[in-house]
């Protein structure tokens, strides 16, 4: 193969960098580790020409989410790893209070404008109400939501919306 001519000024030189086209299909692995989807776009800023993201297919029944450069940690030929948890994924987990009682599970994911910042979870069940519980009452997230003991206090609260 023949040596390909570069034409540089102050940039990294091409064995330095990433095909983006090699890259569609890898996959994007959330901060703790979980494969969250696969690379279906980057989207780049035409003044600029910096990536400004990328758009994560999760699947044929599953909507695709679009994730700005700030909540990328690292991109290689093998994968690309967020530096969160990306918060609507949190559609569908149970919802426990700290006693261990089961509320429902999480219907909507209420974040602060466009961020991965949860403000709020929606949370219903077969027989109940929603109820929309807002962050600060929220002690860990995993395979489940787990509540603050302190929660019943506000639980009186819990129709009220805060958007």
């Amino acid at each position: 193969m023949k040596k390909i001519q570069e034409i540089i000024e102050k940039e990294a030189p091409l064995e330095h960098t990433l095909n983006l086209k090699d890259l569609i299909g890898i996959r994007v692995i959330s901060k703790r580790g979980k494969v969250v989807g696969k690379v279906s776009q980057f989207r780049l800023n035409a003044n600029n020409m910096e990536i400004e993201g990328i758009l994560v297919s999760r699947g044929i029944f599953k909507k695709p989410f679009y994730v700005g450069k700030s909540y990328l940690k690292q991109i290689s030929n093998d994968a690309i790893i967020l530096n969160i948890e990306p918060a609507n994924l949190l559609k569908g987990i149970k919802v426990v209070t700290s006693d261990g009682k089961i509320l429902g599970k999480v219907k909507e994911v209420i974040r602060k404008g466009d961020t991965n910042i949860v403000e709020g979870i929606v949370v219903s069940s077969l027989f109940k109400k929603r109820k929309t519980i807002k962050a600060s009452f929220i002690e860990r997230l995993g395979q489940s939501i787990i509540l603050k003991p302190n929660y019943h206090v506000a639980e009186k609260y819990s129709t009220e919306t805060f958007r």
